[in-house]
Formats: structure tokens, C-alpha cells, sequence
């Protein structure tokens, strides 16, 4: 069985790279991977320890200019469908190749993905569609667009196999926009979260773990507000001897060795700032995401905006609080807590409407008052038995699709 494996792939954000790893060694060493990616170097390096138990190729996505935007407009789905067949089959004939495709999960089918979404995830999905073989799509957000792109795109998911969920309100929403499946819903969580149960005591070091990336800047309306009411917060935390480190963590890698992403934001924040310098901690990025996780295991607390610090903080059982740039952040961050049936609105915050007595009413209701309730861990071992349950029956199912 070949199975094509498509996602955000090829790419330095950590949450990503991790999502690539677990999905493979969940779907098992018996099945033949393709893995289509945006940098074959790049996933070769993150997929080295894996070469040895799993069958894999690397091979390159086709470039977006590629790809005429135009062509993926206009007609009925199954009409669209077949059109895009023959005129991309080609260009995607190692897809083709595969028996079936499975899209790793992520927060990739929204507006602010548009183009890439059509080159990297729309066609493949259609050209599948049109020759009837299965589509596994793991946890995903699906959202937001604008109502003429549910319109143009109307139908895309309606024969996929079996779609997976990681917010249940929003997401399901938007999918019954599109048309919803002929295929199986599944409201389940990140697999990263399903991943993650381990729990280790907590140091007796008093920490929290910071986090910030370049979509701040971006859409934050006072940028230079935004850091002085984050770094307050810091140093009232330090100042009243409620924590002693702030553990600054990068969630994406240096590209070629060169310091970006995420550092240069904690960079920022140390720089410029915070008062209490001593104890801001900028690390570096993680060789392991197993270290990373030890590090927000212990942490009294999570601040961050990116969607996988909040899923490793609620997959190791650490408090967290979600800053959202934009809509689609609302919805991929207020997702966590919403499976972990937790009150969104109560643990995140618009970067743009944010104040000081937001975060510090926060730490004291939840922190000091301990009312974060952590209870969720029969809840993620029933998603769990629910996604496993899932791939079983799809594997089953593109072998006897194969055999047909």
C-alpha cells in the first residue's frame, strides 16, 4: 500500500515537524510513504530517524506558478473535478502513483493559505476525488473564508474518506459551508495532544514559558503596547516573587543556521523591554521536542500565540493562557481548550483589546486560586481510542479498495 502524505511539510515550525513524525509512526511501518514536501532536504534531516523502521520517499511539491488559480473556479465539483484531472495529472502524476492520501492535520484550509492551499492540499484532494481513491484528513481547523470562497469551492470535501476535527463548533461549521462529506466526521484533537500523557512532578523552580511569532507584528495595532503590557505582566510576576524565570521558547528552527523566527521576538522582548533581565531566559530552539515538552511540563504556566505551545501545555497538563492576532488564531487557540472542555473565552485574549489586569486577574483566579481544571485526561484517552479506531478502518479500507 502507498500512501501519499501531504501537510505543512518542509517547513521550521516545530509543531508541524512534530505532526509529520507521529502521524507516520502511527500509521505504522507496513504501509510504503510518500511525503510531499515544500524542501526535500528539510524533511529528510526531520524524518532521519525514521528512515530505518519506515518505508519513506521525499518528493517536492509542484510550484505554486504551476498552478492557474482561475482553473479551480467556476464549475460544478464533479465537473471541476475531472477538468483538473486532465489537465494537472502530469504535473501531479507521482500523486497519482499513491493509493490513497492522508493530510497530516493543521490549521491550513483558511484564507490566509489560499494559494498554497489550492497547490498543496485543493488539487490533490480533487484529482483523489475524481479517481474515487481514499482521503484520510487528520486533525484539522477548517476556516476562516470569506462566503465566495465556500461558494467557489463548494463540494471539495464530499469524498473524503474520513475527516478529523481539532475544533468541533467552528470547524464543523465551516465544513457544512463547504458542503460537508459523504465521508465520516470525526470531533477529535491535535494529534500532538493525543501524543502527549505523560506526567512528570513539578520542578521547584518557579517558571512560566513565553512564546511570541511574527503574525504579532503583523496584526497587532500597537505593537510597541503589546510588548510593554506582556513584559509588566512578567516583571509583576517576578517583582511579587510568584515566579523566578521566564523561559523564552522558540517555536520554529533557524533557517541555515541564521537566528529568526521566534527568537528574534524574545530577543525583542529581552532587549527592550523587560526590566528583570537576569531572569529572562531566551533559549535557542529545541534539538527534541521531548525536551521542549519537559521544559513546559514544569512550567507553573504557558503565554503564547502560536496553536502547538498551547497543545503541548494542555498535552503535559500546564495552565495556559492563548494571545490571538487574528481570526483564524481565535479559532485554532480558543480549539484547545473547547476539546478540553475548558471555557475558551475565559483563557484567551485578542493581542489588540488585551490589558494588564487581564493577565494578572487570570493568574490570580487560576494560578494562585488553582481553578484551571485539569481533568481531562479520560477525555483525551477517549479521542484517542476514537483516532485509532479511525485510521484502522480507512487502512482497511484502501487495501480493499486496492484489491477491487
Amino acid at each position: 500500500m502507498k500512501l501519499g502524505i501531504l501537510g505543512a511539510i518542509g517547513v521550521d515550525d516545530l509543531g508541524d515537524i512534530v505532526l509529520l513524525q507521529e502521524n507516520i509512526r502511527k500509521l505504522g511501518n507496513e504501509i510504503e510513504f510518500t511525503v510531499f514536501t515544500q524542501d526535500a532536504s528539510k524533511t529528510r534531516y526531520q524524518l532521519e530517524e525514521l528512515f530505518e523502521d519506515f518505508s519513506i520517499e521525499i518528493i517536492e511539491v509542484p510550484k505554486l506558478e504551476n498552478v492557474n488559480h482561475d482553473d479551480l473556479i467556476g464549475e460544478s465539483s464533479d465537473y471541476l473535478n475531472e477538468k483538473l484531472y486532465f489537465k494537472y495529472k502530469n504535473i501531479y502524476k507521482d500523486y497519482i502513483k499513491c493509493d490513497a492520501l492522508y493530510f497530516i492535520g493543521g490549521g491550513y484550509f483558511n484564507k490566509y493559505w489560499e494559494k498554497k492551499m489550492e497547490v498543496y492540499f485543493e488539487l490533490p484532494i480533487r484529482l483523489f476525488s475524481y479517481l474515487n481513491k481514499p482521503i484520510y484528513i487528520s486533525s484539522v481547523t477548517i476556516g476562516p473564508f470569506d462566503n465566495e470562497t465556500y461558494k467557489i469551492k463548494y463540494g471539495l470535501f464530499k469524498n473524503c474518506h474520513t475527516i478529523c476535527l481539532r475544533d468541533h463548533i467552528q470547524s464543523f461549521r465551516n465544513l457544512k459551508k463547504f458542503g460537508n462529506t459523504n465521508g465520516k466526521v470525526l470531533l477529535n484533537m491535535d494529534d500532538i495532544l493525543i501524543s502527549n500523557s505523560a506526567i512528570e512532578k513539578k520542578s521547584s523552580e518557579r517558571y512560566v514559558v513565553l512564546q511570541q511569532f511574527f503574525w504579532v507584528e503583523e496584526f497587532a495595532e500597537n505593537i510597541d503596547e503589546y510588548y510593554k503590557i506582556i513584559a509588566t505582566f512578567l516583571d509583576y510576576l517576578i517583582d511579587n516573587l510568584f515566579i523566578d524565570k521566564i523561559y523564552y521558547i522558540p517555536f520554529n528552527n533557524f533557517r541555515n543556521g541564521v537566528k529568526g523566527g521566534d527568537y528574534l521576538y524574545g530577543e525583542k522582548i529581552l532587549k527592550n523591554y523587560i526590566k528583570n533581565k537576569e531572569s529572562f531566559i531566551l533559549y535557542k530552539p529545541f534539538s527534541s521536542y521531548q525536551k521542549l515538552r519537559k521544559v513546559i511540563r514544569r512550567a507553573l504556566f504557558v503565554l503564547a500565540n502560536r496553536y502547538h505551545p498551547l497543545v503541548f501545555a494542555h498535552g503535559e497538563y500546564t495552565p495556559a493562557i492563548g494571545l490571538y492576532v487574528n481570526d483564524l488564531y481565535k479559532q485554532k487557540l480558543q480549539g484547545v481548550y473547547e476539546v478540553s472542555n475548558l471555557d475558551p473565552e475565559s483563557h484567551t485574549f485578542n493581542i489588540n483589546e488585551l490589558k494588564v489586569e487581564d493577565l494578572i486577574n487570570w493568574f490570580n483566579q487560576y494560578i494562585l486560586n488553582e481553578k484551571y481544571e485539569i481533568n481531562y485526561e479520560d477525555l483525551y484517552n477517549t479521542y484517542s481510542v476514537q483516532k485509532r479506531n479511525s485510521i484502522d478502518s480507512f487502512i482497511k479500507d484502501v487495501l480493499f479498495n486496492k484489491e477491487k
